[in-house]
């Protein structure tokens, strides 16, 4: 690719606009994407561990009572769904990254815990009113474009029992006053997005107009130039409870956020809403 390619995508980037490549399918980043989920002490690709056993506890007791079949979304290593199973759920979860879900499998062995894990994609999912409680946790609901997000709505919808409850999280307006427009670029021997060496060009860019943020890395080594690109959409209070409630749910209901404490800059952006069939 020409330096002309790279100019190209660092400027008039359209909203939503597709990158070059995808991480979750690369076998070396899906392997330190899989470091980062099972980092107990850090919040980078899940939440820290103490935060996951609040976070299952607070869906146990607000949620629990009546309902035991769960499906967790995104699903990534099974960090949530083993914990849930062990409080009493019956888990299953789903996933597009397959070492994750091979991970998964694997501890739900070792651990002697009966999970339903399957690799695929979530949007793709069939079935109707099997499950009591859907969750979708980490903000995963922001990353998917305005049409999935209509399509996630009515396949949880279709999938959750009368009485069901879909918790989800997502980020609200704090998210774009944390993630200022920025450019930056590093150079390693060996790291997060390649084995060998490589330069990381890093953009993140707000679209304030559309509450969207877009976060974009292009990497280049001697052989590829690989441009990753995460569109992040936020929500006020009155655009959730009006999205969910468009798609059939009731008494939504904005839960706060349970896991913010002071100097948690990342939880302050985020909002727990929970949404009933």
């Amino acid at each position: 690719m020409e330096l002309k390619d790279t100019i190209g995508y660092c400027s008039d980037i359209k909203l939503y606009g597709k990158g070059s490549a995808v991480m979750w399918t690369d076998e070396y980043i899906s392997k330190q994407l899989l470091k980062a989920h099972l980092d107990p002490d850090t919040d980078t690709g899940s939440r820290n561990k103490n935060k996951i056993e609040k976070l299952c506890r607070w869906i146990k007791d607000n949620f629990g009572e009546g309902r035991k079949k769960l499906l967790d979304l995104g699903c990534g290593p099974g960090l949530y769904t083993s914990t849930l199973a062990r409080l009493g759920f019956e888990s299953a979860g789903i996933d597009f990254s397959r070492g994750s879900i091979e991970h998964a499998k694997d501890t739900a062995k070792k651990q002697g815990l009966k999970i339903d894990y399957r690799c695929m994609n979530y949007l793709e999912l069939g079935g109707k009113e099997e499950e009591d409680i859907v969750i979708m946790i980490y903000c995963d609901f922001c990353v998917l474009s305005a049409s999935e997000q209509k399509a996630l709505l009515d396949m949880v919808y279709r999938i959750l029992r009368p009485g069901g409850v879909f918790v989800l999280d997502v980020h609200n307006e704090s998210f774009a006053e944390l993630k200022k427009d920025a450019r930056t670029w590093e150079c390693s021997d060996s790291g997060f997005w390649r084995k060998d060496e490589y330069m990381n060009l890093s953009l993140t860019k707000n679209y304030p107009t559309d509450r969207v943020v877009l976060d974009q890395y292009i990497v280049i080594d001697e052989t590829e130039f690989e441009v990753y690109r995460f569109w992040t959409r936020w929500f006020e209070e009155s655009e959730m409870m009006t999205l969910l409630e468009e798609h059939g749910f009731c008494n939504a209901e904005n839960c706060a956020n349970m896991l913010r404490a002071k100097g948690d800059a990342v939880e302050e952006t985020i909002t727990f809403y929970a949404a009933y069939k």
